[in-house]
């Protein structure tokens, strides 16, 4: 195991990965095809934060999982909507939204349907689910970027829109007040490299988080999460 930090991103051939190495302060990012390939042998890092849901329950309940109902509250009106409702089980077997809203009405009989947000990467959801353990998820933690900058921001949601110049600029500046290192040229060369500012800000904040749950400082919401039927805490990683 490494003492290094990643963020996972779906992407059409794989995953993105962006890593940090808090030894050197050295930003990385490569490529993989499946999820197993991070943690193959002793290279892996030492935790894992992905913006994917981990542990899906059997039975839809409208608003999602606890943690996606708490996550919503902490961040407010303005960025709780970021947080999407976590499907139930029955709507990996979908192919189509039309047969996953059917389903995830049919887990609870609940008039609710599979937002287009959750259907575009219920392939990823799945590939995660297919890959977790009890053992993995002690590594990969489930993270969502608003609520790692709620906690980077001390407690209260950044209300600026993270695709803004201002919500950008503040993003950044409260993660080179954590690491103590600049930033603004970091993301600014991965701009130029195909990569979106905000997708690299958001990663960098999921790898802080991933290190936080290294050091045992990490904020578990909810503090008691439930398990779904495969051994996997329903829960969100700040």
């Amino acid at each position: 195991m490494s003492e290094y930090f990643a963020r996972l991103d779906g992407c059409a051939t794989g995953w993105v990965v962006v890593y940090r190495d808090p030894a050197t302060h050295v930003l990385g990012t490569r490529l993989i095809r499946r999820i197993e390939e991070l943690f193959d042998g002793d290279a892996g890092p030492a935790a894992a934060g992905i913006d994917v849901p981990i542990g899906l329950p059997d039975r839809y309940t409208r608003g999602g999982r606890a943690c996606d109902r708490e996550a919503r509250k902490l961040l407010g009106p303005k960025r709780g909507p970021s947080v999407f409702p976590c499907p139930a089980r029955a709507v990996l077997a979908a192919t189509s939204r039309e047969e996953a809203s059917r389903l995830n009405r049919d887990a609870d009989g609940e008039p609710v349907g599979v937002t287009l947000q959750c259907f575009h990467i219920l392939a990823k959801i799945r590939e995660v689910d297919r890959a977790m353990t009890p053992e993995l998820q002690r590594r990969m933690i489930e993270v969502h970027p608003e609520l790692c900058f709620y906690e980077l921001n001390g407690g209260r949601p950044v209300l600026e829109r993270k695709k803004s110049r201002a919500g950008r600029k503040l993003r950044i500046a409260l993660l080179e007040r954590a690491w103590e290192q600049p930033l603004a040229d970091t993301v600014e060369r991965a701009r130029r490299a195909g990569c979106a500012r905000d997708d690299v800000v958001d990663a960098m904040a999921a790898c802080w988080t991933a290190e936080r749950v290294a050091r045992g400082a990490a904020v578990r919401v909810p503090a008691h999460p439930d398990v779904d039927s495969r051994g996997l805490r329903m829960e969100i990683v700040r």
